[in-house]
């Protein structure tokens, strides 16, 4: 009971549930909702967009942007220009049917050409990065909404575990003190009784031969009232 009683203030703080437990449970379940929504958005892209060729995909105000800023469309774009150039000046010259305007004409054809096809290859890896993007924005955020699932239902079963320990510890305080309550009944109960048989012992009387009750009633003798009379 003592080593009991001493472990109690140690044990009590540790056991006691707090509030620290339950700030972290609700912190992770806001943690969660936020990003439930946010999977739920890159979902939604990653439905629209997974069965959808790379081709089929619409030239977007970014990707023009990156078409316009890549510097070998640049360089492709500057030679079909002096491709255009070169092919006027001769066409003013000669006339069309000569035949430096037809090799022009075929120069500045094949210059479109590999421009084109090199915007043409660039978009179609830019929506394929775009759809690949697409795809791994919602595995990840699918990671981590489960990964915070996890942490919260961890941190659920531990507060459970903390409630469920500091219930028994409180059960298990309440029966030592019935326990300690009840010895302390017994030690008084058992003080009492030798205070009883100490006092017992005090006044004690020991009996020698038992009284025997007179078969007649006592009677003074006449031999002994008359002499006394007559000195009266």
């Amino acid at each position: 009971q003592r080593e009991f009683d001493n472990s109690r203030s140690s044990e009590e703080v540790q056991l006691r549930p707090g509030e620290e437990g339950n700030e972290t449970i609700a912190t992770l379940r806001a943690i969660e909702t936020e990003l439930s929504l946010d999977t739920d958005g890159k979902k939604a892209q990653f439905d629209a967009l997974q069965n959808v060729n790379p081709e089929q995909l619409p030239i977007t105000p970014e990707l023009q942007n990156q078409l316009n800023n890549d510097p070998i469309i640049y360089q492709l774009d500057q030679r079909v220009q002096q491709a255009d150039e070169t092919l006027r000046a001769l066409q003013s010259r000669y006339g069309p049917n000569h035949r430096l305007v037809k090799e022009a004409q075929m120069q500045l054809e094949l210059a479109s050409e590999r421009a084109a096809g090199e915007r043409a290859q660039k978009a179609v890896k830019y929506n394929t990065d775009l759809l690949e993007q697409t795809r791994r924005n919602y595995l990840e955020a699918l990671e981590q909404l489960t990964k915070v699932k996890d942490r919260r239902n961890l941190a659920e079963q531990e507060q459970r575990d903390r409630d469920a320990k500091h219930w028994r510890y409180q059960k298990l305080i309440e029966e030592s003190e019935q326990k300690k309550s009840a010895y302390e009944r017994q030690l008084d109960l058992n003080n009492q009784m030798k205070q009883t048989m100490r006092l017992k012992d005090t006044v004690q009387i020991d009996v020698r031969s038992p009284a025997v009750a007179p078969k007649r009633k006592s009677q003074p003798k006449l031999e002994i009232w008359l002499p006394a009379a007559g000195v009266l």
